[in-house]
């Protein structure tokens, strides 16, 4: 299960956080795009979290919460 965080945890987090895609998910759509191909250039060795954004006004009317897909690498040296 992919942990979600907030972006003030996000940049306390030790090592190195990469994004997969600037695209804001549905959590389902998230977890969807984790099962697929690693875009190239990205760190070996991760795991894979979720940065909650602010809630959002959809066309419909509805508040809905997006996710940013993140990478990260718990190595102290991944700075």
């Amino acid at each position: 299960m992919m942990k979600v965080y907030t972006p003030e945890q996000i940049k306390r987090m030790p090592g190195l956080v990469e994004v997969i895609s600037e695209r804001g998910y549905t959590k389902s759509g998230a977890k969807a795009r984790s099962k697929g191909n690693l875009p190239k250039g990205i760190t070996p060795g991760g795991t894979f979290i979720l940065e909650k954004l602010e809630p959002q006004q959809s066309e419909s009317g509805r508040m809905v919460t997006r996710y940013l897909l993140l990478w990260h690498i718990e190595r102290g040296d991944a700075r």
